[in-house]
């Protein structure tokens, strides 16, 4: 990214931050997706192109994918026996390596392509989600993509760790 222009930002309580207007914009158009803000609106509060939006996002959602195989990922045999000894200490689970819970992500609108299955039992569009964390709440599996009308119990007897859990070993699914 460039960073040829640094602008200084200056709080109501006096505190001064300076950074590099590409990571600015970075910041903000990941935090409008995030939000799901359209880009009509980005582009007209920062006096960015919408090119530059689009730009933002795929940098952004680029830098997650890369970093994803990584930082998620199903712990070895022997990291599972400390985490599950550790589960068992804490909340008395035997034989316990994660916590698995669903999640819906909201989405700005209805989808062009069956949108109907995007709509959840929460009144909107959304796309379902199933995370497994670890007891020290380490991200190990997750699976996005399933419309927000399935329920979690779907997502999760088709995910490869119900139907592997002992060879799982990334997240694609």
């Amino acid at each position: 990214m460039r960073s040829s222009t640094i602008r200084n930002f200056t709080s109501t309580s006096g505190f001064t931050v300076t950074c590099f207007s590409d990571w600015l914009n970075w910041y903000r158009m990941t935090l409008s997706s995030c939000l799901q803000v359209p880009s009509r609106f980005v582009v007209e509060q920062n006096f960015i192109s919408k090119g530059s939006v689009h730009n933002y996002l795929f940098r952004a959602s680029t830098a997650v994918t890369k970093f994803e195989s990584s930082t998620v990922n199903w712990p070895d045999p022997a990291e599972r026996k400390l985490t599950a000894g550790r589960m068992n200490d804490k909340y008395g689970f035997v034989n316990c390596v994660g916590v698995t819970d669903g999640t819906l992500f909201p989405l700005a609108s209805k989808p062009s392509s069956h949108g109907e299955d995007y709509y959840s039992r929460k009144a909107s569009y959304s796309v379902n989600a199933l995370i497994t964390c670890d007891d020290v709440a380490r991200v190990r599996d997750i699976v996005v993509g399933w419309p927000g009308s399935v329920h979690d119990n779907r997502v999760w007897t088709n995910s490869r760790l119900a139907m592997r859990p002992k060879t799982t070993s990334n997240t694609t699914n």
